[in-house]
């Protein structure tokens, strides 16, 4: 093998043996685990929470003025009948 050949072979081996399943040997108490959990279910809930403000509140206000400019138009377009004397 050349040089670049086998410098790209042990990358590739050393980065399989990084994907490759182990032990943790750790612990994780029971507050600290609610903890994580907590935070996630609050991380994911603010990221929905941030669609809902840039996407649905400037739709709804799009449609709002849709919907009033339809209802202006609809009373510039009747006609009041005239009193007959």
């Amino acid at each position: 093998m050349t040089g670049k050949n086998e410098h790209l072979m042990s990358l590739s081996m050393a980065g399989l043996v990084g994907l490759a399943p182990s032990q943790a040997l750790a612990y994780i108490g029971p507050g600290a685990g609610l903890g994580a959990i907590l935070l996630t279910v609050g991380l994911v809930l603010g990221f929905v929470l941030l669609l809902g403000g840039f996407v649905w509140y400037p739709l709804k206000r799009r449609l709002a003025s849709r919907k009033l400019a339809s209802r202006n138009d609809q009373a510039e377009n009747r006609t009041i009948p005239e009193k007959a004397d």
